[in-house]
């Protein structure tokens, strides 16, 4: 029983409780600096994912506007032939 009350120990036993209570409070201040640092790691990852798709909606229509100008410009020139057709047949 002697040994579960810190009051009955010497010297020796306050300065381990002491040492015991600096390493926990050491150690709370490191958990509180890496749940900072998994906060501010998860904002950026979650920016990082906005960025990328972003980027890939911005490059799919980019694409499917080019394919639909790409088709549009073959339409204007089948028109343009018809056109020529229809007046030669004038």
């Amino acid at each position: 029983m002697a040994d579960q009350n810190i009051l009955a120990g010497d010297i020796n036993v306050l300065a381990q409780v002491r040492s015991d209570v600096k390493e926990y409070e050491g150690n709370c201040d490191r958990l509180y600096a890496l749940n900072q640092s998994v906060s501010s790691l998860s904002k950026n990852i979650d920016v990082m994912c906005k960025n990328v798709k972003d980027e890939v909606d911005a490059t799919v229509k980019k694409r499917r506007d080019d394919v639909a100008a790409g088709f549009n410009n073959a339409i204007d020139i089948d028109k343009e032939k018809v056109k020529q057709v229809q007046a030669e047949r004038e």
